[in-house]
């Protein structure tokens, strides 16, 4: 069942890492909405 498992989870990752873009617009979306989120609410709410 593990083995069956692993299996899947290696293809599941080759094939996102065959196509460079699908692993990297999430990642760019969170660092984007991370960075902006601050200015978003304000620096009086932060301090």
């Amino acid at each position: 069942m593990l083995n069956n498992m692993l299996a899947i989870i290696r293809r599941e990752l080759l094939i996102a890492f065959r196509r460079r873009a699908d692993v990297f617009n999430p990642l760019w979306f969170f660092i984007i909405v991370i960075t902006l989120f601050p200015l978003g609410i304000g620096l009086s709410r932060i301090c």
